[in-house]
């Protein structure tokens, strides 16, 4: 540990974490809010990075500013976000590209939902969003910027599932973050491996929860006239 603080290794630790997590390909094709993701296991700091981003990339290129979405190259996560959108029935265009348009969507389920409004499509709103899909299938009709009807009201019970398998993944994060210090100490090592554990149970309650328990339970008879 003591080697951290010296010059020769103070970025090692960093730098191991950015190659372990795969954020190189991100970057390449700029993806900020899953690269934010890998690096705080949440999405503090987004604004302020992607506004550091603006302010700095048109710099080192030489070029006039511009917002960051324009300077990135198609990402399928992204692409994937903008086509459950589109069958939710908003009118984005699918290009892989998280910019305006696709922000202003994700804010309006966000707000429809009863998620935390913050335009990130973070582990909790797609979970939602797949939930969503699941109970009331793709929009019919033309596509509308607004929620389309019925989607108003969160699903009953699905995101207390949903904040169940969060909590597991946040755990399950930590314990990552953990192993790459396990050869500092055993106790580390350990620590890690139960965080793990019980992340991952954490998130399979959250899943029963959300997918199994209802797919069990006896379809309810249909009531005479």
């Amino acid at each position: 540990p003591s080697l951290i603080e010296t010059a020769g290794y103070c970025l090692r630790g960093a730098l191991d974490h950015w190659s372990r997590t795969g954020c190189n390909h991100l970057a390449d094709i700029n993806d900020i809010r899953a690269i934010t993701e890998r690096v705080n296991g949440g999405y503090n700091g987004y604004d302020e990075r992607v506004a550091w981003f603006n302010k700095l990339w048109p710099q080192l290129r030489g070029e006039a500013p511009a917002e960051s979405w324009k300077a990135a190259l198609s990402s399928p996560s992204t692409m994937l976000l903008q086509e459950k959108l589109v069958q939710l029935g908003y009118d984005i265009k699918v290009d892989g590209r998280y910019g305006p348009k696709t922000t202003e969507a994700v804010t309006a389920y966000q707000k429809a939902n009863g998620l935390k409004v913050d335009g990130i499509a973070g582990d909790i709103t797609m979970a939602s969003i797949a939930a969503r899909l699941k109970a009331t299938g793709p929009a019919t009709g033309s596509a509308v910027a607004a929620d389309p009807p019925g989607l108003a009201t969160p699903i009953a019970g699905g995101l207390g599932a949903i904040s169940i398998a969060e909590a597991g993944k946040q755990l399950t994060d930590q314990a990552d973050a953990l192993r790459g210090y396990a050869e500092f100490s055993s106790v580390i090592g350990y620590a890690a491996g139960v965080l793990m554990a019980i992340g991952v149970g954490i998130i399979a309650v959250g899943i029963v929860r959300t997918y199994i328990v209802p797919a069990l339970r006896p379809a309810k008879a249909p009531v005479p006239e």
